[in-house]
């Protein structure tokens, strides 16, 4: 499918079959942008009735893709720079936007490398439940860089904007991580020096359901942080590769909560965290008798 007319700005997204129940709220909330200079792009990845979905107000192209997720998301990227687009405003085919949203990531991205949306939880019916969960959080933290992100995640490729010009992305082709985005921006963030802007506004409508890799309003429960901790020890594994021993006490810190969870000597604790980043409930687990982390 293809009716693109190519304009230098890009919505990208990826769409996979357990998301097109929620994918003409997607492209509706395209088309009702302020700022409707740029085509959409759409990945697919399996999904087998897009032609009976509403495109007429959009340009847009479509691209079929398959492999893991790792592999998927890096090669979209590239294929963005290939394709000749400067900027990117990045979407979950499950969520949607408000209307500001690719007009401000776009002015903000001329003088930022990545533009952040705060996120709004949504229902899985659309009904927005809390606005704008992370904005104070994220405004008390010293900077928002590689740092920010090394123990927990904020920056998804459903909630970020990318000046295309000023990033490539020349990562491991045989990654097998859960939690791509993260190790993404972590590593390009780092590597290249790139910067960080939050936007006053222009936010993601996050729908709650179970096919979310990493919610906000899930239910913690020892399974969710078993999870967790599994996810973050195979990043840390990764970044160790990338950056020799500099994860070692990381590593070593989740595989013994792991055993320690296996064993049965874990609990959640009694303590809550304002507005949690994607990947910080690990850090509610106690030991039976003393904290643990």
């Amino acid at each position: 499918m293809l009716k693109s007319s190519h304009n230098k700005i890009a919505v990208t997204t990826f769409v996979y079959p357990n998301s097109l129940a929620f994918f003409q709220d997607f492209l509706e909330s395209c088309t009702h942008q302020t700022f409707q200079e740029f085509d959409l792009i759409v990945f697919n990845d399996g999904a087998t009735s897009l032609e009976t979905f509403d495109f007429s107000h959009l340009s847009y192209t479509v691209i079929n893709v398959s492999g893991n997720i790792c592999n998927i998301r890096l090669d979209g990227l590239n294929e963005l720079k290939k394709m000749g687009y400067t900027k990117t405003i990045l979407l979950d085919s499950d969520d949607t936007m408000s209307n500001d949203r690719v007009e401000k990531a776009v002015h903000a991205l001329d003088s930022c490398d990545i533009a952040l949306s705060d996120l709004n939880t949504m229902s899985i019916n659309g009904i927005i439940e809390e606005k704008e969960i992370w904005t104070n959080r994220l405004n008390q933290l010293e900077e928002l860089n590689h740092n920010s992100i090394t123990t927990y995640n904020f920056l998804g490729l459903g909630n970020t904007s990318i000046n295309l010009s000023k990033v490539s992305f020349s990562l491991p082709s045989d990654l097998k991580l859960i939690a791509f985005d993260w190790y993404l921006y972590y590593r390009i963030i780092r590597d290249q020096s790139l910067t960080v802007g939050l936007l006053n506004g222009g936010t993601v409508n996050y729908r709650q359901h179970n096919e979310n890799i990493a919610g906000i309003n899930t239910t913690i429960t020892l399974q969710s942080i078993e999870k967790a901790i599994n996810v973050k020890i195979l990043h840390y594994t990764q970044l160790n590769v990338d950056y020799p021993k500099e994860f070692d006490e990381l590593i070593n810190q989740y595989t013994l909560f792991l055993n320690l969870l296996k064993a049965g000597e874990l609990k959640i604790g009694t303590r809550k965290i304002n507005a949690p980043f994607w990947w910080e409930h690990t850090q509610l687990i106690e030991h039976e008798k003393n904290k643990a982390g």
